[in-house]
């Protein structure tokens, strides 16, 4: 395979280098050899990566091959491989791209947080600076921090609400500006995203992938519908469409709990999912009630999903309840709604503005659970442990040596998850953070912010009441 891939090829190019792993480069080493070291000078290499994007680490994307590549093919009197940086901004305007300077580029504020060495000596920073083309670019970019009424803690719905009145005030899909809410798991996008349709007109669309059976109060009826159907002893199932507006339907045509049974089950002999659903759909909307735009559109996802159920023959209850709860779809991208996003998904993205209100979390130091596999220079497997408490870790000194390098690796994966969040952005990015106490201890994200020097003027802080 290599000689016929070696006879064909003459150029290689690599992108988004800092997040290959050494198994992936072992695949292409030979061939790379076999370009770079080419006499002829016919043939080339071209790597371009990111290593303050590397944030694939969890599947190991390492960014050391680019030093490991350099040290491959330089070693000799003539170097083979030419090295430059790039630290130009072509994305972001000044606002943005000074925040991101201030925060990621002063190693005094990431020695206050106490990351490790080996994680400063890695965070390769040069001062980035704004394409020409984006000189005068309008912009805007603060940290921002609600605020409890009556002293109360600060909780993940205060972040939500200000996110919302932001959108209110700034209201980009009116003004046509892409606009994306950025967070780091996709639990809090689907929360967040639920917290906006109920308490916002702004409208809004979740890129991850979600359940159209699940997400919604009229599809939800709809599934109880057909539980209750299914199983006559589910009492959750029946209590639950009792206390929605199908209540008034089954009044309307007085309907026992017998009768709708077998209804739903003769439909669905009959005429299959997708007719059954939209007679009782019809059915509801034939009361007066009237759907929002969000609602009617999650009501024809459901019934078209059943409508691929449907080709499959079958008329199984509980099978069609399984694949209903298993059925999502993804939402699209589009300039007619707020995208909410996770920060691995928005990688290579950009928006006009960004809402960043998920900063919170543990040390950046944490370390993800799970069996300790140490690795040599080639990252090749040394040794595999299941680790004993930390207590234990720290008092050997082997186990406590490979504890460092775990928190060195945890440490600058963190920092660039958070510089991805932070440079998505085009004009302006908004920060949203709890307030820490003056008791916390945890060496996280949000201490880094509130220690980066300039943060109480050129990084401006505001603080919103209820």
């Amino acid at each position: 395979i290599d000689y016929r891939l070696d006879a064909r090829y003459d150029h290689w190019l690599l992108d988004e280098f800092q997040d290959t792993n050494h198994v992936q480069w072992s695949v292409i080493e030979n061939l790379i050899d076999e370009a770079v070291q080419d006499v002829s000078d016919e043939r080339t290499l071209f790597q371009v990566g990111d290593v303050k994007q590397a944030i694939y680490a969890w599947r190991g994307g390492d960014t050391r091959l680019f030093e490991d590549v350099l040290a491959r093919y330089n070693s000799g009197k003539e170097p083979r491989i030419q090295e430059r940086p790039l630290n130009v901004s072509w994305r972001s305007g000044h606002d943005v791209i000074q925040m991101v300077n201030r925060v990621f580029g002063d190693d005094g504020a990431l020695l206050e947080l106490k990351l490790p060495e080996d994680t400063r000596k890695r965070w390769p920073w040069k001062e980035h600076r704004v394409a020409g083309v984006h000189d005068k670019m309008p912009g805007y970019a603060a940290m921002l921090q609600p605020q409890a009424a009556d002293g109360q803690k600060v909780e993940e719905e205060d972040r939500f609400t200000l996110v919302a009145g932001i959108l209110e005030e700034i209201q980009p899909v009116a003004r046509g500006l892409s606009c994306a809410i950025i967070v780091q798991a996709n639990r809090t996008a689907r929360d967040l995203v639920d917290y906006l349709r109920a308490h916002s007109r702004i409208p809004v669309m979740c890129e991850s992938e979600i359940s159209v059976a699940t997400d919604n109060p009229v599809t939800l009826a709809l599934l109880s519908l057909l539980k209750a159907a299914a199983h006559p002893g589910d009492t959750m199932a029946w209590q639950h469409r009792c206390m929605t507006p199908f209540a008034l339907v089954f009044q309307r045509l007085e309907m026992n709990p017998g009768r709708v049974s077998a209804d739903v089950l003769r439909r669905v002999f009959d005429d299959g999912f997708e007719a059954t659903l939209r007679h009782w759909l019809d059915a509801l909307l034939s009361t007066g009630i009237e759907l929002d735009e969000f609602s009617r559109h999650r009501a024809e996802e459901f019934a078209l999903a059943a409508r691929l159920f449907d080709q499959r023959g079958r008329r199984d209850l509980d099978e069609f309840l399984a694949y209903a709860d298993r059925h999502t779809v993804r939402e699209p991208d589009t300039r007619l709604a707020v995208q909410v996003i996770t920060i691995h998904k928005s990688k290579g993205l950009t928006f006009d503005c960004v809402l960043l209100p998920d900063l919170e979390g543990n040390s950046m130091r944490t370390v993800r659970r799970g069996i300790g596999v140490k690795r040599g220079d080639r990252r090749q497997v040394e040794w595999v442990f299941d680790l004993p408490s930390s207590d234990i870790v720290r008092a050997d000194e082997v186990l406590a040596e490979y504890r460092e390098e775990r928190e060195a690796e945890a440490s600058y994966e963190e920092l660039c998850k958070f510089y991805v969040a932070l440079t998505r952005a085009k004009y302006a990015n908004y920060l949203i953070t709890t307030p820490r106490s003056k008791s916390a201890t945890s060496e996280n994200f949000i201490k880094l912010l509130e220690t980066t020097p300039g943060s109480d003027g050129e990084i401006p802080l505001t603080t919103f009441g209820e």
